[in-house]
């Protein structure tokens, strides 16, 4: 079930590098059914004036958490360079960041196109509309940033992922128990049509997707490769407008470091042909 909530609860905390914030926020989430954590990251800019800034939203990979960017890329740097506000969310190390099925209180599409969305609009100096917006994410975040990305284009103008694993069905054959979707949404052998519904690939609309801004990546080297591949050929064959890059590289962090800003280049770009920046 979807649910959205306003906040009732937040503490805080900054800390620097460089000169662009980091603020460490919490707040009750009935989404997720806990204290929900962000770590919002302003450029040094951000301190003066009444500028409002585009934001983009990072989600974690399996396994990781809403730290993971600014402890192991250069995001924080990036933020100045680009002048942007970056929001990386929590999505669990499991969330696949949709809503649950079976779980309760794991309703995590939810959580981030709204919940996180509507509190950061509040709470920030943003713009607080589509065009103002991205979101992506690596691995299991990739997935989530283009699935949702997809499904919500009033949110979310511009949609990327890294080494996004844009296939459910793909990538847990025979194995499915190791990424734990089972547990989300049931085993694959019983619900196909589930699994197929919640899948980034199945979640191409040509109407809205080809007034998105898409790009997603992959390396080389990466176990992803090839459904990244596939997702850019079905895109082609349904004629939707996107940006498909390769590189060297595996599904590591010495790879994402680099997509980063890459990332945020192709989002400074469309902010300009939006004319939202100059």
């Amino acid at each position: 079930m979807k649910k959205t909530a306003c906040i009732v609860a937040l503490f805080c905390i900054v800390s620097t590098s460089s000169a662009s914030q980091r603020f460490h926020q919490r707040f009750e989430s009935i989404n997720v059914g806990k204290k929900a954590r962000l770590n919002v990251i302003v450029p040094d800019s951000y301190k003066t004036g009444d500028k409002k800034y585009p934001v983009v939203y990072f989600l974690n990979g399996f396994g990781g958490n809403h730290g993971d960017y600014p402890r192991k890329s250069n995001l924080m740097e990036e933020t100045d360079v680009f002048d942007i506000i970056a929001v990386c969310i929590d999505g669990a190390t499991d969330s696949w960041y949709f809503d649950s099925t079976l779980k309760t209180n794991y309703n995590y599409e939810t959580f981030v196109s709204k919940e996180v969305v509507e509190y950061i609009d509040e709470k920030y100096r943003t713009i607080a509309k589509r065009e103002g917006r991205a979101i992506t994410g690596l691995s299991m975040g990739g997935h989530g940033a283009m699935y949702i990305g997809l499904r919500h284009p009033d949110v979310f103008k511009t949609v990327m992922s890294m080494s996004g694993a844009l296939d459910l069905c793909a990538i847990t054959r025979p194995r499915q128990g190791i990424w734990r979707i089972n547990k989300l949404i049931g085993d694959m052998r019983e619900f196909p049509e589930v699994w197929a519904n919640h899948s980034a690939m199945n979640q191409i609309n040509p109407k809205t997707a080809g007034k998105q801004n898409i790009l997603f990546d992959c390396g080389e080297s990466d176990s992803f490769f090839e459904m990244n591949v596939a997702f850019d050929k079905k895109m082609t064959k349904m004629k939707v407008k996107h940006t498909f890059e390769s590189y060297p590289g595996s599904h590591s962090w010495e790879y994402w470091t680099l997509a980063v800003p890459r990332h945020l280049s192709f989002f400074a770009e469309a902010l300009k042909k939006d004319k939202i920046i100059k």
